[in-house]
């Protein structure tokens, strides 16, 4: 479930890194309409991993997949879309097609989908990797150099 939980950044915070529309307008959008609006003690629970209406965020979700372009206007996945944000850190084609394909299944809704496809994403990319982006590269900022 933490990993689940990193997903949100990749779409609202880390998003920012793919050059995606401003994620605070589509963030903005989503959250000013009653539908799609979710409240702070929701993102906590989605954030901490702990149990949350999948019915809410997963309707939250698909509002800003929707805008981000990885999901169609009928909820289908845009597989293009969705490959273009994984080849931003999978260089491997033949790997950038396995988890694109993983990454497109379907579910049985389209909010189901997003949730689906969120999840994939943040799994498989630094941004949900690492949370929240914030990498920390031990043993680099302590190179010792040798004259030869």
């Amino acid at each position: 479930m933490k990993i689940f939980a990193s997903f949100l950044c990749v779409f609202i915070t880390c998003a920012l890194v793919y050059g995606a529309p401003s994620i605070r307008d589509i963030h903005g959008e989503c959250q000013s309409d009653p539908a799609t609006r979710l409240d702070h003690d929701e993102f906590k629970a989605v954030r901490t991993g702990e149990s949350f209406d999948r019915t809410k965020v997963g309707a939250h979700m698909l509002c800003m997949n929707k805008k981000f372009g990885t999901q169609n206007a009928d909820g289908t996945v845009n597989r293009n879309a969705v490959k273009e944000v994984l080849a931003q850190d999978i260089t491997d084609e033949t790997k950038l097609e396995e988890i694109t394909n993983k990454c497109v299944e379907e579910g049985s809704t389209p909010s189901e989908t997003a949730l689906k496809l969120s999840k994939c994403v943040s799994e498989n990319t630094k941004g949900g990797r690492h949370g929240h982006g914030h990498e920390h590269h031990h043993g680099h900022h302590h190179e010792h150099h040798h004259d030869h």
